[in-house]
């Protein structure tokens, strides 16, 4: 009996072992695994951020130390590109981002994965990333992840060279260099800082699904929505209007009985409410709009008005009555602003955008003016190497290939068709081709256009183009002065930022020879489209006789004239 006791406790203690080598191995095998990520993108992009969020979801259970290399062939300092980093996987605790001088022994004898993501993005050799779906940005659970994204394939994500060029552009390369004598400062927000177009946020993005019937429409007759913006349930179409994280407090209680979906992902332009947006799924291609944000920029909410939507809409309609073969002699592209909705009471809407084309090809890509200027992330302005590859001194790029052409098409559209813009740098694209400027131009954001009645009128036409469903009150012409808004927004803001990039290679290219050349250049124009007498010598004389040329226009008008009979009404002349 005894032995028999004994050899069973032996028999169990054998098995016990037997169990505690086989849960030892056990938890061995499965035991969570650290490695070390070296050669992150630089800058950190979208690709990047996608190939590690993928990581994770391959490898559940590891856990992965992203160093960032004190490489100095690098655009962005080694903590700028960890900051950002940081942010982009706040809230992931499978990722801790380090700097290179930071790593400890331990670290360094980590197992190294090289993701040969950045020699793969130099040799633009994309397809290591292209197949991932833009459904692996939004912060999704692993489990939604695994069932859902990795297997979507789509055509539509960041892979479009033109579209990873301008948005990389817009975000990264601009310096926001301020004339604050003359501005009040844009770098004063009430929003999250993690929206910012600096910190590559990619937004989830909800929205309201809104039948057409119940909302008020801007566009022209017989115009087709496009399929990526509509919504059909049951035979019936819905508009999808998109609301910024940030607005959604603005939005809920008005836009309460629609149902609200969560298909949508987007990322800032240079603007904070100017989006690129896709459907998360892949399943249509990226659109551009401009959205409501329920928060100040310079002192200013930033919802999207009527007044500003009307505005926009006209000037889209203006500016579709000038014949195409103008615009293509002067090198002049239009981004219209050809769509807009606003919720029935909710008096605050969205726009559908014309983004820069993307199939340009030959080499070509569109720019904002600002990129050129900004000094980004190497602290290099990009127009210093455009002289070199140009051939150019710094006063003739200057002046030949910014200011001439910019100060024509700014009194070509005054004088042929009334317009009055604001063509700043965020509001002025360029093309290159071939790493320099082909002397095309790109003009956005309608609503900082009006058509003023009495330049109209001095150029021989009505106001009978604008849409029935937008009052004349809504451009706001009486505020412009078409000879200030030439000052303001080129010499003070477009001009001044060219000037502080190219005062680094010329330091005679200063506040002094700008004023000198603008005024040269401006009272150059103003005698060409004008026929002002001779002997104008300056800016303000050419101004009096442009008001005197409408004062005489206004005294022959015929009374039959209804848009004459408005502006009579209300007694205005260009303001001063």
């Amino acid at each position: 009996m005894t032995k028999q006791n004994t050899s069973e406790k032996l028999r169990m203690k054998v098995i016990g072992r037997l169990l505690n080598l086989v849960l030892f191995l056990f938890s061995f095998a499965t035991t969570a695994k650290t490695y070390l990520i070296e050669d992150p993108f630089d800058p950190p992009t979208v690709g990047h951020l996608i190939a590690l969020q993928t990581l994770k979801v391959q490898n559940p259970k590891d856990e992965f130390v992203v160093i960032v290399q004190d490489s100095k062939n690098t655009h962005l300092a080694p903590k700028t590109r960890a900051n950002i980093l940081k942010k982009q996987l706040k809230g992931n605790d499978a990722f801790k981002v380090m700097l290179e001088s930071e790593l400890t022994a331990k670290e360094k004898g980590l197992t190294a994965l090289d993701l040969g993501l950045k020699s793969a993005y130099q040799n633009k050799n994309l397809k290591q990333v292209e197949n991932i779906s833009t459904e692996l940005l939004l912060e999704e659970s692993e489990a939604a992840m695994k069932e859902r994204g990795l297997r979507v394939r789509s055509k539509y994500n960041f892979n479009n060279p033109q579209l990873r060029t301008l948005i990389q552009f817009e975000q990264l390369r601009n310096d926001r260099i301020e004339n604050t004598d003359q501005f009040a400062s844009i770098m004063q927000y009430t929003f999250d800082e993690k929206y910012l177009p600096e910190n590559q946020p990619l937004i989830p993005m909800r929205a309201a699904l809104i039948p057409l019937e119940e909302l008020d429409s801007y566009m022209p007759p017989n115009t087709q929505i496009p399929e990526e913006n509509l919504v059909v349930k049951k035979g019936k179409k819905y508009f999808p209007f998109l609301i910024h994280p940030e607005s959604e407090k603005f939005f809920k209680e008005k836009l309460a009985p629609y149902e609200w979906v969560d298909d949508y992902v987007a990322t800032p332009l240079s603007s904070h409410r100017s989006m690129v947006v896709w459907k998360k799924d892949g399943s249509t291609k990226p659109f551009g709009v401009k959205i409501s944000l329920d928060a100040e920029v310079g002192g200013v909410r930033r919802l999207l008005s009527r007044n500003q939507i009307e505005r926009a809409f006209a000037m889209h309609t203006f500016f579709s009555s000038i014949p195409s073969s103008e615009l293509k002699e002067k090198k002049v592209h239009i981004l219209g602003e050809p769509i807009s909705f606003i919720p029935k009471g909710a008096d605050a809407g969205m726009t559908l955008r014309d983004l820069p084309p993307l199939e340009l090809g030959g080499n070509k890509e569109v720019v904002p003016m600002f990129s050129i200027y900004s000094r980004g992330p190497d602290n290099h302005p990009k127009i210093v190497d455009l002289l070199k590859k140009m051939e150019l001194t710094p006063k003739k790029m200057a002046v030949d290939f910014i200011m001439e052409p910019l100060l024509d098409h700014y009194f070509y559209f005054a004088s042929q068709f009334g317009f009055v813009g604001e063509p700043h740098e965020q509001n002025v694209l360029v093309e290159l081709e071939g790493g320099k400027l082909n002397g095309h131009f790109y003009y956005r954001d309608m609503a900082g256009f009006t058509a003023h009645p009495d330049l109209r009128a001095l150029s021989g036409k009505d106001m009978y183009v604008l849409p029935k469903n937008v009052s004349l009150k809504a451009l706001k012409y009486e505020r412009v002065g078409f000879i200030d808004n030439a000052v303001n927004y080129l010499m003070h803001s477009n001009f001044y930022a060219m000037m502080r990039a190219l005062e680094s290679v010329d330091e005679t290219l200063n506040k002094n020879w700008l004023e000198s050349k603008f005024e040269e250049i401006a009272l150059k124009k103003l005698k060409k489209y004008y026929n002002l007498p001779a002997k104008t010598k300056t800016i303000a004389e050419a101004r009096g006789h442009i008001l005197d040329a409408i004062a005489d226009k206004q005294k022959i008008v015929v009374s039959e004239n209804e848009c004459a009979r408005f502006y009579n009404e209300l007694g205005l002349l260009i303001a001063n």
